[in-house]
């Protein structure tokens, strides 16, 4: 069952002021409940830490074949091929994923420090704390298939938007972090349905699922506190800004268009995404 915060949702409607006050109070009971306390001098969540603790201590390794050499050539091309083995794909937007992640984290706690709950408000520690663990994260999902990489910055486009986000104003944060996160939400969504790919290894998919669905969770509470947080201004300007944030972003990170089907049915997805939708999803325990 999904929580209260995100069901009937639609990211790209308006709500009234009394409905988003109630689900950002109902999203930060859940972000307690969830995460434990933030420590943002550590860069850590008491329970994240203790659930992160206990999937290092049980390492999974997949028994099926990669091409690591493939991994890694195409890590640093921006344009694989459409037809690559689409484990290959799954293994590099993940990747890529990461380096965008890790860009956005460390330069925001590079800008704002242990100041975040004082500049934006007492959710934004436990936001922030979510992305740091996400690169931790996407770096064991790729470990599963006994592979590492370096979290170099991530393309031109993803650096620039991501410098956007964290240095503007809060309103226009706000908005470009709602563009970002819808995008995120889709690819994080796509890539959890994608682990099918993997079940030649009933282990390795299992905890591949368990992985991405933490981050996926997150993901989708970050809309939906962005979409509480903005008005009706601010909901038109997200609607007319984020099918081109999300473009921008797949001609960066072509890998994932290529697993959705093409770059149009990305988009679809981004249109019509209801972080509600997903049962599947909120049926894994």
């Amino acid at each position: 069952m999904a929580e209260p915060f995100l069901l009937a949702f639609d990211p790209l409607t308006p709500l009234p002021t009394a409905e988003r006050e109630a689900r950002l109070d109902a999203y930060l009971d859940f972000l307690r409940q969830r995460d434990g306390e933030p420590d943002v001098p550590a860069r850590t969540l008491s329970r994240r830490e203790a659930w992160f603790q206990d999937i290092e201590k049980k390492p999974v390794r997949y028994k099926g074949a990669i091409d690591r050499d493939a991994f890694r050539k195409y890590l640093t091309d921006k344009k694989p091929p459409r037809d690559l083995d689409p484990k290959l794909l799954w293994l590099l937007a993940t990747a890529k994923a990461n380096r965008l992640e890790h860009y956005g984290v460390t330069l925001d706690f590079a800008l704002h420090g242990d100041e975040v709950a004082a500049r934006f408000g007492q959710h934004m520690p436990f936001i922030d704390l979510e992305e740091f663990y996400h690169t931790r994260i996407l770096r064991e999902c790729v470990r599963v298939f006994g592979l590492e990489f370096d979290l170099e910055p991530p393309s031109s486009f993803a650096r620039f938007f991501t410098t956007l986000v964290v240095r503007s104003p809060h309103w226009g944060r706000l908005v470009t972090a709602l563009c970002g996160e819808l995008f995120g939400s889709v690819a994080f969504q796509m890539l959890w349905e994608k682990i099918d790919l993997f079940d030649d290894d009933p282990e390795a998919a299992a905890r591949l699922r368990l992985l991405v669905r933490e981050i996926l969770i997150d993901e989708m509470g970050h809309a939906a506190y962005g979409h509480a947080m903005l008005g009706a201004g601010g909901i038109a300007t997200v609607r007319a800004l984020s099918p081109v944030v999300s473009s921008y972003f797949l001609s960066d990170l072509p890998e994932f268009a290529y697993l959705v089907g093409g770059k149009t049915a990305f988009l679809k997805r981004v249109a019509a995404f209801d972080l509600a939708s997903n049962e599947r999803l909120w049926a894994t325990a």
